[in-house]
């Protein structure tokens, strides 16, 4: 096993630079830790109820690990599972994180997204710069026709591979358990070809992401790339995808999602982050609509000013 290298952001940036350039965008896989479901206060207040008081006290981290371990250990069925996930989600929104990411992804730096996260956020953050499915990029989801690496129908491609929760198709808790054999087989050899790419890895959570994990393919000379806010190098479930690939890693503060695509965004782009076309139109419309609300209030201001004025006389002739 090579002994992975710490490297920084920028170092990062250059080399996904030369990739983009050169035609071979490097892959992306989103582990759970960024994901909507890491980040929903709802889902800690509805696990906390199923363990020990001294839940509360569990940094954020220990939380998420605990709940898989919760929703794996008690006897949930899947309707129970089905509607903690649904209120986890419901109001959940695109943050500035997935902003930077589809930023980067409209530029060119990554076409091959895999993602262990069932909702949808991707998707909005990519609509808001103008990307679109089935115009611009397709979303793949085991057990649903037939995995074929090679065979790429639009410019990017989203392979969610514990499934989708809109779609009511998910492995989470599960693993691929729920597909037949030759489904986990076809699934298993397309994830390994991708997986088996120059990859950079964010997020991943040794609990919620252990299938994806066991995919990795072990014989492989490719790069590795490594961010999150937790040191996993030497993890039992982490530390096998390294063997025989050359190996960076950014891991504490810096490594965490929102923060590390904010700063990554920044070393490529600036700090820019576009947006929808409609949702700017948006924007300038409540501006302008309240342009036109502080005009009225001007003229009204005027207009009592007036009145006031016309009755100062007539106080002081009193």
């Amino acid at each position: 096993m090579r002994d992975p290298q710490q490297i920084d952001s920028k170092e990062m940036a250059k080399w996904l630079d030369i990739r983009k350039n050169n035609g071979n965008p490097t892959t992306l896989l989103l582990g759970s830790r960024a994901g909507a479901l890491f980040r929903s206060d709802h889902f800690y207040t509805s696990m906390q109820s199923m363990d020990h008081p001294i839940f509360n006290q569990l940094s954020m981290l220990k939380k998420f690990s605990q709940c898989y371990n919760l929703l794996k250990k008690l006897p949930f069925s899947e309707t129970d599972i089905y509607s903690i996930f649904q209120t986890s989600l419901k109001d959940m929104s695109v943050t500035q994180a997935d902003a930077c990411l589809a930023s980067l992804i409209m530029r060119g730096y990554f076409a091959e997204i895999i993602t262990t996260n069932i909702d949808d956020i991707l998707e909005q953050a990519l609509t808001q710069v103008d990307i679109k499915e089935t115009r611009d990029f397709e979303v793949l989801i085991p057990g649903r026709g037939k995995l074929v690496p090679e065979q790429k129908n639009f410019q990017y491609r989203i392979t969610k591979a514990y499934g989708d929760f809109s779609a009511r198709e998910y492995y989470v808790i599960t693993g691929h358990s729920a597909l037949n054999q030759e489904k986990f087989e076809e699934l298993k050899r397309f994830l390994q070809n991708i997986l088996a790419k120059d990859i950079l890895i964010i997020g991943i959570d040794p609990y919620w992401d252990e299938y994806i994990l066991r995919m990795f393919p072990q014989a492989n000379d490719a790069t590795i790339w490594f961010v999150n806010e937790e040191d996993l190098i030497e993890d039992r479930q982490v530390a096998p995808i390294f063997e025989k690939r050359k190996a960076g890693y950014i891991t504490g503060h810096t490594g965490a999602y929102d923060r590390f695509m904010t700063i990554l965004h920044n070393d490529l782009c600036g700090t820019f982050v576009p947006m929808h076309a409609e949702f700017a139109k948006d924007i300038i419309s409540r501006l302008e609509d309240l342009s036109s609300s502080q005009q009225n209030i001007l003229e009204e201001i005027k207009k009592l000013q007036e009145e006031l004025d016309k009755l100062s006389p007539r106080r002081r002739k009193r």
